[in-house]
């Protein structure tokens, strides 16, 4: 049997895959056997109950929710001949604009700064606390995001002060004698932290990393051995003898659990599919098809809606 294989540089959760084939004839799902391979084992499994949805003639997103994070997955069957281009998705930012808090206030570096998305992160300090987050001293510095509901998370990045450079450590001297505005800063506050996921039941910790490095790094990856269930709250320490935290970004990436018939960060919107069937949570993609009255890869778009336009003019 025909088959692709694609090894991943780093392991990530396995969530969702895009398939664009130049023949229209062997898009079908029937056709298709996609298997993965867990990080730190040889074999590949293929997926179960796995979920398929068209989304044109030659494009077809197929969902595979794995428990540990992959570092390969195969194709097999006779659209592998066909294939243009495959895309794997590793799950999307589930922390980006969440509510989220500190244990002080060091204005105006607020804690939503560090999930607004940006990582266009200035040099110049002074615009930097329209950007990052900040704590005062005196107590330990934390940071924490709250989710909606119950998530499941897989790996964190945490972006650090982007005018820290522990490369150059003359010029670092030379700018904080002279007292300039970009001068370099504060990126060995973020040295050691504490990243505590706490779980949705007991909000008792259920994963726990101390960062061991010895130098500041411009972007910090932690990659829990196990994908993460039913967490509700990721929460950031300075190291126990800091009291300052600076934080300019925290992506986590996951994926959120709702209720049939739901999707979005907060499950905030509702599938328009065919039967009220369930749709994929991260677009709101049915896989049976929008319900009568509903367009689009999403199913948004009102045929009902435009009629009356239509009509009223």
């Amino acid at each position: 049997m025909t088959s692709v294989k694609v090894t991943l540089d780093t392991p990530i959760p396995l969530t969702w895959i895009r398939l664009v084939v130049k023949d229209t004839a062997e898009l079908n799902n029937n056709n298709i056997i996609l298997s993965y391979q867990e990080n730190g084992t040889d074999t590949f499994v293929p997926c179960e109950n796995i979920k398929v949805a068209k989304v044109s003639d030659k494009i077809l997103d197929m969902v595979c929710e794995t428990k540990n994070t992959v570092e390969g997955i195969m194709l097999q069957g006779p659209v592998v001949n066909n294939l243009c281009s495959l895309y794997i998705s590793k799950g999307r930012n589930i922390a980006l604009k969440q509510p989220a808090t500190q244990s002080t206030k060091y204005l105006p570096f607020f804690a939503s700064n560090a999930v607004d998305g940006r990582l266009d992160k200035p040099n110049n300090i002074e615009s930097q606390a329209a950007t990052c987050s900040h704590t005062d001293v005196g107590l330990r510095g934390w940071w924490k995001v709250t989710f909606p509901r119950p998530v499941k998370i897989a790996m964190f990045f945490l972006y650090n002060r982007r005018s820290y450079d522990h490369e150059n450590i003359l010029q670092n001297i030379m700018y904080a004698f002279a007292k300039i505005p970009q001068a370099i800063c504060c990126g060995e506050r973020l040295m050691n932290f504490e990243l505590t996921v706490l779980s949705e039941d007991t909000r008792e910790p259920v994963f726990n990393y101390t960062d061991p490095q010895k130098i500041a790094r411009d972007v910090y990856t932690v990659v829990p051995p196990t994908i993460i269930s039913d967490a509700r709250e990721v929460k950031i320490e300075a190291a126990r003898d800091r009291d300052i935290l600076t934080l300019c970004e925290v992506k986590v990436f996951g994926e959120v659990s709702c209720p049939r018939g739901w999707f979005g960060l907060a499950c905030e919107n509702q599938c328009n599919c065919v039967n009220q069937t369930g749709c994929f949570v991260h677009s709101g993609r049915c896989t049976s098809g929008c319900a009568v009255g509903y367009t689009g890869e999403d199913c948004k778009s009102s045929e009902f809606h435009v009629g009356l336009t239509e009509l009223s003019d």
